[in-house]
């Protein structure tokens, strides 16, 4: 495995406040917000998939994939929005979460990870909605 650090030498002391995430609701709707939207430069009518770490099953990814994703719409706030209420259960389930919905940070840079140009989603620390 390899690691990138980030600590106040590379990042935009500025933006730290600015924390991109997503947002599982109980219904299976996701939101993120709007600096993750700005950061992986996606809009309304892209598509975007997750890939799972199937030896870390705790391990999320999402990257924009226009063949066979989940297509996004306007959400509120300026970000994006789709509905997955299959992909919140295994997410969920995967993280070991015991409420029916979750708040996730997402690292704003992009990492290749097995040959995907991939947004690691935080799971280990998350806010409870």
């Amino acid at each position: 495995m390899q690691l990138q650090k980030f600590d106040s030498t590379n990042l935009d002391k500025r933006k730290r406040r600015h924390l991109s995430k997503v947002i599982v609701s109980r219904t299976g709707l996701f939101r993120f917000s709007k600096s993750f939207v700005q950061a992986a430069k996606l809009q309304a009518g892209d598509k975007v998939a997750f890939w799972n770490d199937i030896d870390e099953p705790r391990n999320w990814y999402v990257a924009k994939d226009n063949n066979s994703g989940l297509t996004l719409r306007d959400g509120k706030h300026g970000g994006l929005s789709f509905n997955s209420s299959d992909l919140k259960d295994k997410i969920l389930k995967s993280t070991g979460e015991k409420n029916e919905s979750a708040i996730y940070s997402i690292v704003s840079l992009p990492e290749k990870i097995a040959g995907i140009e991939a947004y690691t989603i935080i799971t280990a620390k998350n806010r409870k909605k």
